[in-house]
């Protein structure tokens, strides 16, 4: 499904459908998502309320902002902060990715308060995702603070260790990569730690796999990841 991007391009705003960046066979979509222990956040997602959503990297912040965008009429999802934030408040749902981006700077603050009470007149909603609370922070504007505190907030938790390792071998199956189940059980004791480290590791396994044209093996994966 597209998403509607808003860029400036030689002084004029210009509106500009592109597909989303993501490998092939890979979607992120609500059905796609691990909920885990996380049994409320779609309710928070699909609410009327402005929300703040955060927690780590590679917990899934980014996964659950697309599918909202996609699942939402008139809504758009900015990920790059050399958007401008003019002319977003003729959307109905506005999702800020990594929002962190767009806070610390009075003039870019000064614009994210106008749109949020635009949006207030017109019944829009804004949602974001970010590494960590609100009441951690640091806002260049106290207007701006204020106006954040009062989102709904919900705290992303990581997946219990069995369900990390059945998201390694979803997202390994994706790319096309046969993991055996002896190689399963020598991850789950080895780097059975963070989300965000699983993927790491999955990213070079599948770099390194077809450079050296190997399977991936329990020797490959010691020599690979130095265990």
């Amino acid at each position: 499904m597209a998403q509607i991007t808003v860029r400036e391009l030689d002084g004029e705003r210009c509106l500009k459908e592109s597909t989303l960046q993501l490998r092939p066979k890979e979607q992120f979509t609500y059905e796609r998502y691990r909920v885990g222990l996380n049994h409320q956040v779609f309710d928070r997602l699909l609410s009327s309320q402005n929300l703040w959503l955060f927690g780590p990297p590679s917990i899934g912040k980014t996964h659950l902002a697309h599918a909202l965008v996609s699942s939402s009429k008139n809504a758009i999802l900015v990920d790059d902060p050399t958007y401008n934030l003019l002319g977003l408040e003729r959307f109905s749902l506005v999702v800020f990715d990594d929002v962190e981006q767009w806070i610390g700077e009075r003039d870019v603050e000064a614009q994210f308060v106008g749109l949020y009470e635009q949006l207030v007149v017109s019944n829009g909603r804004i949602v974001v995702t970010s590494r960590i609370g609100v009441n951690e922070t640091e806002f260049a504007l106290a207007d701006l603070e204020s106006r954040m505190r009062l989102f709904s907030r919900y705290e992303l938790q990581p997946l219990p260790s069995d369900e990390r390792i059945e998201l390694f071998c979803d997202l390994a199956a994706d790319r096309g990569i046969e993991i055996s189940q002896e190689v399963i059980d020598y991850l789950k004791t080895r780097i059975g730690r963070s989300q965000g480290d699983l993927l790491e590791a999955l990213e070079l396994l599948d770099h390194e796999s077809i450079v050296e044209q190997r399977r991936i093996t329990i020797p490959f994966i010691k020599q690979t990841l130095q265990l």
